[in-house]
């Protein structure tokens, strides 16, 4: 007679749904893989986009700048706006050449003292002298908890003001201001003075830089073109992960099952080792915890402590088996968002409403 175990199909069946799971399962860390290298190519593509076309816009406006004939403004003090080929004031707008400037300054920088005082009274001090030595402890505490502080604040103050003078054909001007200008005048009288001499045709300049303004609108345009690549990319292997993980999804096994055919396919170190450190030491220290004597032995508070412990690890480990073989990991984007636990619970409450 040939005895067969009852049970011979549904256990081939049931290993290969797990066999067919993990492998979903393992697919599923692959295009996650490749999603978070697609999301960083993104948002690399999408700052190298935005760089050319901020080069690109800045080369047009110099461009107009110089077709303009005035150029990129290069400094400002007061009203005034000096520009590469002209400048700007009060009563004056046209070409830089022939001008000239000079500047002065004037006042001083103080420092001023400001001393304040302040005096405690030695009252607290004079009681406890009246307590401990009479009349004369009162006098003696008086006059040492008598406290005099002396403050000394240096305030600076600067009354330096600073003019620049400005003088072209037919025309001068000046502006005078405090402190603050002291760097704008210095910047704008030696930039003047080089500017005045500069015999450069900004109509020929323009010529040229046109020709800059092509090239950057150019890589602007192949950098915008990589980037709804890299778009396309993206979208790709969202999808191809969505997939992945709904495959994974319709094959998983239950809690129970999984976890039995995981036992299964354990080796026999990690059973004892599952064993001992699982329901042995929960027996161990329950039994050391319910029996113990906590007047007469520190066995109870010592195994209240292990047992502490070892429920905290046992709750790592439900956490972790959840995470690692239940939602997997999270992409290190995502990590700090707890994004796999919320995309779970939004699955369960969807679930919740389709039934």
């Amino acid at each position: 007679m040939n005895l067969t175990p009852l049970n011979t199909s549904n256990s081939a069946s049931a290993n290969d749904d797990f066999a067919l799971s993990e492998r979903r399962r393992i697919q599923v860390g692959v295009h996650r893989a490749i999603l978070e290298k697609a999301k960083v190519f993104y948002q690399h593509r999408q700052v190298t986009a935005q760089a050319a076309s901020n080069d690109a816009e800045a080369a047009k406006v110099y461009l107009d700048q110089l077709r303009s004939g005035w150029g990129a403004p290069v400094a400002k003090v007061g009203p005034a706006t000096l520009y590469e080929f002209g400048l700007t004031m009060p009563g004056y707008s046209g070409p830089l050449r022939g001008f000239s400037a000079s500047s002065s300054e004037t006042g001083t920088i103080q420092h001023v003292s400001h001393v304040t005082s302040k005096t405690t009274s030695g009252a607290g001090c004079a009681l406890l002298g009246c307590l401990a030595a009479g009349p004369v402890g009162a006098v003696a505490g008086a006059t040492m908890g008598k406290k005099n502080d002396v403050r000394t604040d240096v305030e600076v103050v600067d009354n330096r003001r600073f003019e620049i003078q400005i003088i072209g054909p037919g025309v001068a001007w000046s502006h005078v201001g405090n402190y603050q200008i002291e760097h704008n005048v210095r910047s704008f009288r030696d930039l003047l003075l080089a500017r005045s001499t500069n015999t450069d045709d900004p109509q020929q300049l323009a010529v040229v830089q046109g020709q800059v303004a092509v090239a950057k609108a150019g890589m602007r345009e192949a950098e915008k073109a990589k980037a709804q690549q890299a778009d396309q990319r993206l979208r790709e292997a969202q999808y191809a992960f969505e997939t992945a993980w709904s495959d994974y999804e319709a094959t998983r096994l239950p809690v129970i099952n999984d976890l039995l055919q995981r036992w299964k396919r354990a080796t026999v170190g990690r059973k004892i080792a599952s064993v001992m450190f699982g329901p042995v030491l929960l027996l161990g220290w329950l039994g050391a915890a319910i029996l113990g004597n906590p007047n007469t032995s520190p066995i109870v508070a010592i195994a209240v402590f292990i047992g502490i412990i070892h429920v905290v690890f046992l709750a790592f480990l439900a956490f972790y088996y959840r995470i690692e073989y239940r939602l997997l990991k999270t992409l290190p984007s995502e990590s700090n968002q707890v994004a796999s636990l919320i995309r779970f619970m939004d699955k369960l409450k969807d679930r919740g409403n389709r039934a």
